[in-house]
């Protein structure tokens, strides 16, 4: 980092990537690798693939709707083991109470199962928690 610290270094204390626009450049380049500095020092490389003209029979008119989401990925969530229900929000590793390793719990089921009235854990706390949001797909 003392390099870039240097007068020779091309560095800017403020962004100029916010304040330029596709239409300021003056052609893109198709297929060609572009590189998207942020945070200073971290590259990311860019793509542009395709390209079209806007369409006004076919194309919405408003500025708002774009950039236009094109592709989400689906997420998978997993089902509570004991009521096969509800989604789980605990992941249980090594529990010597549960069939399976892992195992998934909703909370409804996990509080039942593992605490106690008081919201003590139950013994043998032989296991470990964490939460569970989904799985990548």
């Amino acid at each position: 980092l003392q390099s870039t610290q240097e007068p020779s270094f091309l560095r800017r204390t403020s962004s100029l990537s916010m304040d330029v626009r596709f239409c300021d450049l003056d052609r893109i380049p198709l297929g060609e690798r572009c590189v998207y500095i942020h945070q200073g020092d971290i590259e990311r490389s860019v793509y542009f693939t395709n390209m079209r003209l806007g369409n006004a029979v076919n194309d919405c008119p408003f500025t708002e709707a774009y950039p236009m989401l094109l592709y989400m990925r689906k997420i998978h969530k997993r089902h509570c083991y004991a009521c096969c229900q509800n989604f789980a929000m605990w992941l249980i590793l090594d529990s010597s109470r549960c069939p399976h390793n892992p195992s998934f719990w909703c909370d409804y089921c996990f509080s039942h199962f593992f605490k106690d009235a008081q919201g003590e854990f139950l013994r043998p706390v032989d296991y470990k928690i964490f939460p569970y949001l989904h799985e990548e797909s």
